[in-house]
């Protein structure tokens, strides 16, 4: 408030003008303003269009910025740490999809889905991962192929979460 009531006051006096009068002073002067709105224009696109706490979008329950409707956890990922997790075991290598791969990323054995099919225990797979069909074109592979190894048996299929476990010789034994 202070500095506001300088500025009118030396604007009031005329005090600017001699600095605008040389080549220095018109190139600080041009450089002052276009900072400034560069400034207010990042200040007041993120108020107004952000997804972020200072936006006023965040708040607007109306809006796709919504904070409830991107940060509060859906049905899905409800589902899939209430059933899907608990299904590998703490020390079982795994190989998973992007957005499963996250919930296993502290331990060691940890890949991103179709890496090391065949050599974890565990395949956990996301159908409706946005980034599945990406890494299987990356990896020249479909879905179908991918699960095809004959030493998984799938243990989970619900809401287009798949688990597969790798069959171990003790399991197999008709026990």
């Amino acid at each position: 408030v202070y500095g506001a009531t300088n500025c009118v006051g030396v604007v009031k006096r005329g005090r600017w003008l001699p600095a605008l009068q040389s080549p220095e002073g018109r190139q600080r002067a041009v450089l002052a303003g276009l900072s400034t709105m560069v400034l207010m224009s990042a200040v007041f696109g993120n108020i107004l269009f952000a997804q972020s706490p200072i936006s006023l979008r965040f708040f607007n329950p109306h809006t796709a910025s919504y904070w409830a409707s991107r940060y509060r956890p859906g049905e899905r990922s409800r589902l899939f740490f209430a059933e899907v997790r608990p299904l590998v075991p703490a020390g079982a290598s795994v190989s998973a999809t992007e957005f499963a791969a996250t919930s296993f990323a502290a331990r060691e054995d940890d890949y991103v889905f179709p890496d090391e099919v065949g050599q974890v225990e565990y395949l956990v797979v996301d159908t409706r991962d946005r980034w599945l069909a990406g890494r299987l074109r990356e990896k020249k592979m479909t879905l179908g192929r991918a699960l095809s190894d004959p030493a998984y048996e799938k243990i989970y299929d619900n809401a287009g979460f798949l688990v597969y476990r790798k069959g171990f010789p003790a399991e197999s034994g008709g026990s």
